[in-house]
């Protein structure tokens, strides 16, 4: 269980990160994003099947962040951010 402590320094991480990253994120990516809403999603699917677009794809990452290898995730990160002292 996180302490106090923890969760305060855990939410300022975030939304330090999220104001880097989310700029780079996918307009049609809406799942646990700010601002954005399962009905936002519908509206897309309706939007686009006059397109011809006929597919639709609802994916559960369940645990998926577990699987990512850290080492390639903070090197991934490293090239978006740094506190100066370099990767060692």
């Amino acid at each position: 269980m996180p302490t106090v402590r923890d969760r305060v320094g855990q939410q300022a991480l975030v939304q330090r990160l999220e104001s880097i990253f989310e700029p780079q994120r996918r307009d049609c990516s809406l799942g646990e994003r700010a601002g954005r809403s399962p009905h936002m999603a519908m509206r897309n699917v309706w939007r686009e099947r006059p397109a011809g677009h006929v597919w639709i794809v609802d994916a559960d990452v369940r645990q998926y962040l577990d699987t990512i290898d850290q080492d390639t995730l903070s090197d991934v990160m490293a090239e978006e951010i740094s506190d100066g002292r370099g990767r060692p």
